[in-house]
């Protein structure tokens, strides 16, 4: 007797809690930039129990995400004021775009079940709040630092 037969066929991706939407990732993208994106993805990771094995693209995505500003502030000379924040918006979706391809997966479970989503309001607010007050910060110290490096030359 075959004992493959009585095995399931498919295999066991259901989240253990239900994820944020991806409206909730999309729109905290564009109203918030990278870091809003960055945050939404964690906490969607942390809630599929896969913190650990996001860890390294939640950093990865961190890292860009907080070097947005120092290109932001190299490049605002030649590009223009409205240009580079167009620019931003459109790299923030991009690396939200690449984030939802790492949990789509999860997603597509999710819509097959039919699972019920949280709410993601107050999840997008507090990220895009969150990333306003990290994104000051960082633009501040890069302006201190392209500043100091720049006055000499």
């Amino acid at each position: 007797m075959n004992k493959s037969l009585f095995e399931p066929s498919l295999q066991q991706v259901r989240a253990e809690r239900p994820l944020y939407s991806t409206t909730t990732l999309f729109m905290s993208a564009f109203f918030g930039g990278a870091l809003a994106a960055v945050i939404v993805f964690a906490v969607n990771a942390w809630r599929a129990s896969r913190l650990a094995r996001d860890a390294a693209w939640i950093c990865l995505a961190a890292a860009i995400a907080l070097g947005l500003p120092f290109f932001m502030l190299a490049s605002l000379a030649e590009i223009g004021g409205s240009a580079s924040r167009v620019l931003l918006r459109v790299l923030a979706l991009l690396l939200a775009g690449a984030l939802y391809l790492r949990h789509r997966h999860l997603f597509r479970a999710q819509d097959l079940f039919a699972t019920q989503r949280p709410n993601g309001w107050l999840l997008g607010l507090a990220a895009i709040a969150i990333a306003f007050v990290i994104g000051l910060l960082t633009i501040e110290a890069a302006q201190r630092l392209l500043g100091s490096t720049g006055e000499g030359a």
